[in-house]
């Protein structure tokens, strides 16, 4: 799987991901205004919502699953095995 990762364009982004997957999301910190509510369902806004030391939940977190997502995409167009058995 670790050469699949590698072919991504965006690697610091997946690895940023799984690292913090590994070790444990921090407590984020946010304003209610990044976070609106409609009918009950409230959507944030990735960019705004930090941890303490600033980083957002988008550079932690949403970077790289939009990174693997593209990747495993690229794999299904060129129909390249993704979890094929030896």
């Amino acid at each position: 799987m670790a050469d699949l990762c590698a072919q991504s364009s965006n690697t610091d982004a997946i690895h940023t991901l799984l690292t913090n997957l590994r070790d444990g999301m921090p407590d984020f910190i946010y304003e209610s205004a990044d976070c609106p509510s409609n009918v009950g369902i409230v959507t944030c806004d990735p960019s705004k919502v930090a941890d303490t030391a600033g980083h957002s939940v988008d550079s932690m977190f949403s970077r790289g699953t939009d990174a693997i997502r593209t990747q495993l995409q690229m794999l299904d167009f060129t129909g390249r095995p993704v979890c094929a058995g030896g």
